[in-house]
């Protein structure tokens, strides 16, 4: 059983076709942020690569290809989910129709069995950080189950293909999609620590709750999309005798307090996915107008959280109170101290979003940005120095 130069290198030729999948996967991945559009996109391209290989086959009989169509299938089935496996096996089924002959259909089930083996594969092992080499091996070897669609071929067809395709398709199976799939892979679990990453940026370690910097941000993006205006107010849920809390069990105990009470009241209101932590107080929720239209909203949030048990260690069991203020918020803070400061009841900050110039003398107003604080410095530097000099 010997191969020709050629068929080799037309082999060989696809499975770098099959290569480039593994550069454009992380690539897409971080362009397109929706992990959804990223699928299709990526199951559309291991489609359209799985209909390359068909275009480079090996035809001992009429309407018989042999090529390497099934690994892009079942790459896309272990690492591209449902969606980007049904798209990617349609747009392969669709090629290998269009070209049709004896073994069209011998051809459609064995993509049926290459994408079946992926998926089932990533469900297995879903649970697993860094797959290894030793998994995706195994993938690599039951993906070669496709081969027996060529059961459904005449006798003729079928001795050659078992006796002299399959040996060398085996072989390229165990490689390609080895090699292949451990790029995939590593890809995978450098986008999982990307975007843990990204989200510890969010939130407070401690709690879990977003960052007050945070939130302030996703409040400017929903009046940016005209959806501010559903955003009303912020209720500050303060934990009474916090300090002590802290002082006892430090800020990672005061942490674990607050996300125990995000937990009883994240569903009491219509945007409690977005709170916040305010490391000094409590929990920040932002009110829509339909919160506010209903009776004593601060009497049911505290009716809701109050007498919430806490374990913060050991045996130590707290029983934790709070009470709640009303911010009504008709202007959105300029900068995170202003917004934090209306919340702490210096309303002052966030008067006007833009702070007005005041005379030298005066103090540097609170809540300016950083170059207005300089400006005010150098104005009050210089006119000290006039009035050294003149008094010369």
């Amino acid at each position: 059983m010997t191969y020709s130069f050629e068929t080799l290198r037309d082999f060989i030729g696809a499975l770098a076709v099959v290569a480039m999948l593994a550069a454009s996967y992380g690539g897409i991945r971080r362009v397109l942020r929706s992990e959804a559009q990223a699928r299709v996109c990526l199951g559309v391209l291991f489609g359209l690569c799985a209909a390359v290989q068909m275009s480079m086959p090996l035809s001992p009989y009429e309407g018989v290809i042999v090529d390497m169509r099934n690994v892009p299938v079942a790459l896309a089935g272990a690492f591209l989910g449902v969606r980007g496996l049904l798209l990617c096996v349609g747009i392969a089924i669709a090629a290998r129709l269009s070209i049709g002959g004896m073994g069209a259909s011998a051809g459609v089930i064995a993509i049926l069995i290459a994408g079946l083996v992926g998926f089932l594969w990533a469900e297995a092992t879903r649970h697993v950080g860094r797959r290894g080499v030793l998994r995706i091996a195994t993938l690599a070897g039951c993906v070669n189950l496709h081969l027996l669609a060529g059961l459904m071929l005449p006798t003729a067809p079928a001795i050659w293909f078992f006796t002299v395709a399959a040996p060398l398709v085996i072989v390229l199976n165990l490689i390609s999609v080895t090699v292949v799939g451990l790029l995939l892979d590593r890809e995978r679990v450098r986008l999982d620590e990307e975007a843990y990453a990204r989200e510890a940026m969010r939130t407070d370690p401690a709690s879990g709750l977003l960052l007050p910097q945070v939130l302030l941000r996703e409040l400017r993006y929903m009046r940016s999309a005209d959806r501010g205006g559903q955003v009303a107010g912020i209720a500050v849920v303060k934990v009474r005798h916090g300090a002590w809390v802290r002082g006892l069990w430090g800020q990672d105990g005061f942490g674990l307090a607050l996300g125990a009470l995000r937990k009883r009241l994240e569903g009491e209101l219509t945007l409690g996915h977005l709170a916040a932590s305010d490391t000094r107080t409590g929990i920040l929720i932002p009110l829509t107008q339909e919160d506010l239209a209903k009776p004593d909203v601060a009497a049911r949030l505290d009716a809701s959280a109050g007498g919430l048990d806490v374990a913060l260690g050991g045996r130590v069991t707290i029983k934790i109170g709070v009470s709640t203020v009303i911010k009504r918020m008709d202007v959105l803070p300029e900068s995170l101290p202003g917004f934090l400061g209306y919340l702490n009841g210096r309303e002052g900050k966030i008067a006007s979003r833009q702070p007005k110039r005041r005379a030298v003398t005066k103090a540097i107003p609170v809540g300016c940005d950083a170059m207005g604080r300089i400006d005010a410095v150098e104005r009050r530097l210089f006119a000290q120095a006039d009035l050294m000099m003149d008094t010369r």
